[in-house]
Formats: structure tokens, sequence, C-alpha cells
């Protein structure tokens, strides 16, 4: 068996690379990444996504049993800020892989990562089925919405075996632009005495979360469940405003009494009102459910940060 990590040194594709590794050994890994400077590992390809010829080859070469496709840029501030450069890398990286994979791979299964991002701000606070209409309020929400439509449009008219995996929030410490670990990284600074105020955007948010080690077990139960052409919510059923969050990390803080303040400029034009998941349809073909206690992911996530700061 051989699998295909897009974006491997990424803040998911690494988790996967790993969860691979340690729960499946006899999978033959293999990873794309566009930066040369990274750790020598066997079986990388570094190429640029939007290069057709490039993946091309290799889609024609290997031969992949499954791809995971996780290379993206996945900062919702910056798409505001460059929405051309966002829409162009989110979008045209996906194209090129579908179209090199139905021209020279077409057997290959792909699980495309997604994001709850699609479905747009969710204001009547109530779960969401994966029968909501689209509706994106940011470019890069519009980005995977693209995404998500083309993975349909693949199936519809070639046939190829895509699944779509919409996930809800999770913890990963590795992804900076996240609003959890951006608070770890605060309190990790504030700690090691560099300042004393946390800054923050937007704490009315209400979400669903989960530990990016269940993400990745999730993505993997997909590729051996899950039905091409067809979307799946995925997420927790516990849902908490992103302020408690903050509230449960300062009480892990070493430092108790951290001062807040708001900060306009990490507030979106738009926000997420409540986002919150009906996984029904991909627990009931997968037995999924999320192991990660909140308390772990939380402490997890301040470890990795005290240890960068």
């Amino acid at each position: 068996m051989k699998a295909l990590i897009t974006g491997v040194f990424g803040a998911v594709g690494s988790y996967m690379w790993e969860y691979i590794e340690k729960e499946h050994p006899d999978i033959e890994l293999h990873g794309t990444a566009r930066d040369k400077n990274r750790p020598a590992m066997q079986n990388i390809h570094i190429m640029d996504l939007r290069d057709y010829d490039m993946v091309k080859h290799l889609m024609e070469a290997e031969q992949f049993d499954v791809i995971f496709h996780f290379a993206c840029d996945p900062d919702v501030r910056k798409s505001f800020e460059f929405p051309i450069e966002m829409l162009d890398n989110n979008i045209k990286s996906t194209a090129v892989l579908f179209e090199a994979v139905r021209l020279y791979s077409p057997q290959t299964k792909i699980i495309l990562a997604s994001t709850a991002e699609v479905y747009g701000r969710c204001s009547d606070g109530k779960p969401v089925t994966e029968l909501a209409p689209l509706d994106p309020d940011n470019p890069y929400a519009v980005s995977k919405v693209t995404q998500d439509l083309l993975a349909r449009t693949y199936f519809n008219c070639y046939g190829l075996n895509i699944v779509r995996m919409r996930l809800f929030s999770y913890f990963n410490p590795k992804r900076e632009g996240l609003f959890s670990s951006a608070f770890a990284k605060q309190i990790a600074e504030i700690e090691a005495g560099r300042h004393n105020v946390l800054q923050h955007g937007n704490l009315e948010s209400i979400r669903t979360f989960v530990d990016v080690e269940d993400a990745c077990e999730a993505y993997w139960l997909a590729w051996v469940h899950c039905r091409g052409g067809e979307a799946y919510n995925v997420g927790s059923h516990n849902a908490y405003s992103v302020g408690f969050i903050l509230k449960k990390l300062i009480e892990l803080s070493r430092i108790r009494e951290i001062k807040t303040e708001i900060n306009p400029s990490l507030q979106r034009p738009t926000d997420v009102k409540a986002h919150i998941p009906d996984s029904t349809k991909f627990v009931s073909e997968t037995g999924w459910e999320p192991k990660v206690r909140m308390e772990y992911s939380l402490k997890k996530l301040l470890d990795y940060w005290r240890g960068k700061v």
C-alpha cells in the first residue's frame, strides 16, 4: 500500500505522517513539500502543486492507493489581506492534483481536507448537517468551497474517488494561526517574561473542538470506510466559546493572573457565530469518536509553545 500526503511538513500533514508511521507502519509513505530547506526524509517530493507537469509526472510514476490532500494556505485572517494569492494557491493546486489523478492514476482515492468554514457564520447555533448550504464568509472559505465543488464535479463527471472531509475546529499546536495556538504562544511568552498582556480577538464565537490526533484518525478512517463523492462533517458535540478556551489555558498557566485585552487587528471583518457539527453520518460509517480529552490538548498546546519560546 502506498500513500501520499500533500503539504507533508504543514501543521496537519506532519501529524498525519507521524500517525501513519506509528499506527500503520506497513504503508509506504510519500509526501509533497514546496520548501527544500527541510530535514532529509525518504520519499519527499519537492514541488509546487500548481505545476501541472511535476504533479503529472508524480502521479504517473508512483500510482498511489490514497492521497491525503492537506496542502493549502489555511490562514483566514491573511485571506482578507491577500485574497488573490489565497485563491490562486488553494484552488489551482487542487485542480491540478485532481486533473493529474484523473488522467494518470484514476484508481487513487483522494481524501480532501475541507473545513467547517464552508458553511459560513451559522448564526442560528443549530448543529450543521452536510446538507446545509455552502455559504462562505471569507476568501479562505471561498477557496475551500471551490475545492469542495471541484471534488464533487470530478466525482460526478469522471468518477474520481474523492471524499470531502469537513472538519470543525481542532487543537493543533503547529498552526499558529489558530486562536488556541495563538493564546498558548502568548501565555508561554508571558511566562518567560517577554511581555505581560495577552491580546485576543472575538471571544464570543462558539465552536466544538477535537485534538489533531483524533483528526488524523478520522482522515485515516475516511480512506478505509467512506464513500467517494460524499461529504462528511467531523467534530465533537461539546460546544464552547473561544473565551472559555482562553480561560482554561490561563488556568493551566504558571501565572494565574494574566491581563488580557482586545486587539482590533485580530478580529475578522466577518466571523463565525456558532460552528456545531452533526457528525452522525461520519460516525455511523466509521465508528469514529474523539478520544483525546480537552485538558490533555490544552496542556499539549502550552508545552509545545513553552518549548518553542
